[in-house]
C-alpha cells in the first residue's frame, strides 16, 4: 500500500509486494486524489489581508517553550493533543520536555489520521508501468496542447506570477508548461524552500523520537486503505477522468490563492511558527482555514469526479478517530493524540465535535 500522507518519501517495497512507503512517479496521478484527502489537515498558510503580515519578524530558531496541548477531560481521565502544522522556519527547535512528561505518564498515544493507497500488485511490479506512469503524470500535470502559463492564465494574474518567479529564482522557467493547479503548488514549495521555510518534520521528527523512547504506550494508528484496484490502463482512465473535471475557473482562483500566500504572508508563516513554538495559538485563530468555503484549492478538488471518494475517506479518518479518543477517554488515566491544528481550531472540527457530545475541551 502507498502512503499518500508521505510527500517527501522515497519509494521503497516494505511489508509485501504491494506496500510502498510513499507514491513513486508511476502512481503519483493515480493517487493524486487520496493525497487531497489531506488537504483539510494542512493549516492555510495565507490570507486575504496582507496588511497584517508583521513589519518585521525575528526568525526565533533557538530553543523555544512551546508547543501548546490542547486538553479534553473525562472526569479525571485526560486526552493530551498535541498540534502539528507546517511550513516552520528551517532550524526551529521546540522545547520538548513538558510533552516527554505526557508522553511518560500516558498509557497510549492516538496518531493522526493517515491515508493509504492499495495498488494491485501486478500494476506495482510491472517495470513498464514506471516508465507508463511518468508519461502519465507528465501529460496530466501539463497544459493542453503543449500551451505555456502565458497562454492559460489572464494577463494581470500571469504578472504576478512572473514577479514572484523573477523574484527568488530568476533563471529558471520550468514552471512554465506546468497547469496552473500544478504550477501554484510547486511555485509555493520553492519559494518557501527560498526564504528558509520547510515542511512540517521539523514539528514531528522530534515528536517521533520521544514516542518511540516510550515502549510502554500502546500505539493507536488511525488509518483508511483506498483501494485502487485494476489495471493501469483502467486507473490512467480513472486519473485522466479526474483532471479533466477539475473546473478552469476553480483552478485559477486555486492558483490566483496560491500567488496571494506567496505575495503577503511568507513574514506571517514564520510569525505563526513562532508562537507556536512559545506556546502561542492566538495567531491562528483568524485566518481562513482550509474546508472553509474560502478554500479555493481545496473546493477545486471538492468539485471533481473524486468528489465521493473525497467525502467518504474524510468521514471514516474522523468517525474512527473520535471512537479511538472516546475509548480512550472511558480507560485511560491520560491519553497522548496528535492532529493538525486546523481539525483543533475548526468550528467543526474533532475537538468540537467531542465537545458537543459532552467532553471538556480545554484550550490553551
Amino acid at each position: 500500500m502507498i502512503s499518500l500522507l508521505s510527500r517527501n518519501a522515497s519509494p521503497a517495497i516494505a511489508r509485501g509486494a504491494s506496500r510502498v512507503s510513499a507514491p513513486s512517479p508511476a502512481l503519483w496521478a493515480l493517487a493524486i486524489a487520496a493525497v487531497a484527502l489531506n488537504a483539510p489537515a494542512v493549516l492555510a498558510d495565507g490570507d486575504d489581508t496582507a496588511s497584517r503580515t508583521p513589519l518585521e519578524v525575528v526568525v526565533v530558531t533557538g530553543r523555544q517553550p512551546g508547543p501548546p496541548l490542547w486538553r479534553v477531560s473525562n472526569g479525571d481521565n485526560q486526552l493530551y493533543v498535541f498540534p502539528t502544522f507546517s511550513p516552520v522556519p528551517k532550524g526551529m527547535i521546540w522545547e520538548s520536555d513538558r510533552v516527554a512528561s505526557v508522553l511518560a505518564d500516558s498509557q497510549e498515544v492516538i496518531f493522526a489520521p493517515d491515508v493509504e493507497a492499495d495498488f494491485s500488485i501486478g500494476v506495482m511490479l510491472n517495470p513498464i508501468n514506471l516508465i507508463r506512469g511518468r508519461r502519465l503524470a507528465k501529460r496530466l500535470t501539463r497544459n493542453p496542447d503543449g500551451k505555456t502559463l502565458d497562454e492559460v492564465l489572464p494577463p494581470a494574474l500571469y504578472a504576478r506570477y512572473e514577479a514572484l518567479r523573477r523574484r527568488y529564482f530568476p533563471r529558471d522557467d520550468g514552471l512554465e508548461r506546468d497547469r496552473p493547479f500544478v504550477a501554484g503548488t510547486r511555485l509555493s514549495e520553492r519559494i518557501q524552500r527560498e526564504v528558509g521555510l520547510v515542511g512540517g518534520g521539523q514539528v514531528t521528527k522530534p515528536l517521533r523520537r520521544l514516542i518511540k523512547r516510550q515502549n510502554h504506550l500502546e500505539r493507536t494508528r488511525i488509518e483508511y486503505v483506498l483501494p485502487l484496484k485494476g489495471s493501469f490502463k483502467k486507473l490512467a482512465r480513472r486519473a485522466d477522468e479526474l483532471f479533466e473535471s477539475l473546473s478552469q475557473e476553480q483552478e485559477l482562483a486555486c492558483f490566483e490563492a496560491q500567488l496571494l500566500r506567496m505575495e503577503g504572508d511568507l513574514e506571517a508563516m514564520k510569525s505563526r511558527a513562532n508562537a507556536w513554538a512559545q506556546g502561542y495559538v492566538d495567531e491562528f485563530r483568524d485566518i481562513p482555514l482550509p474546508g472553509d468555503e474560502a478554500d479555493a484549492c481545496l473546493q477545486l478538488l471538492r468539485e471533481s469526479s473524486e468528489l465521493a471518494t473525497i467525502d467518504e475517506v474524510r468521514g471514516e479518518l474522523e468517525a474512527r478517530w473520535l471512537a479511538a479518543a472516546e475509548q480512550a477517554l472511558a480507560n485511560n488515566a491520560r491519553t497522548f493524540a496528535i492532529l493538525d491544528i486546523v481539525e483543533l481550531l475548526r468550528e467543526d472540527g474533532l475537538l468540537a465535535r467531542l465537545q458537543s457530545r459532552g467532553y471538556e475541551v480545554w484550550e490553551p
